[in-house]
């Protein structure tokens, strides 16, 4: 019984050295978050205070703030 205790706890303490000598590694690796531009909108003839958007736009729109989010949450 005592043994197997023993034999458990070298074990966690051995995958926690794993874990830690393997974390920087990982650093090298990692992808750097870039912050996408914000796409070029059209304003519509009509006035000059909104924009026309297509489901294109939209789309583009979303990409951008899912980005912008990522890279909020990456940077901190």
């Amino acid at each position: 019984m005592v043994s197997s205790i023993k034999l458990k706890i070298v074990a966690v303490f051995i995958m926690c050295g794993v874990v830690l000598w393997i974390k920087p590694t990982q650093t090298t690796f990692e992808i750097l978050p870039t912050l996408l531009p914000l796409p070029v909108l059209a304003y519509c003839s009509c006035d000059s205070a909104t924009y026309c958007l297509n489901d294109e736009d939209v789309m583009k729109m979303h990409m951008w703030y899912e980005n912008a989010k990522f890279f909020v949450r990456s940077t901190n």
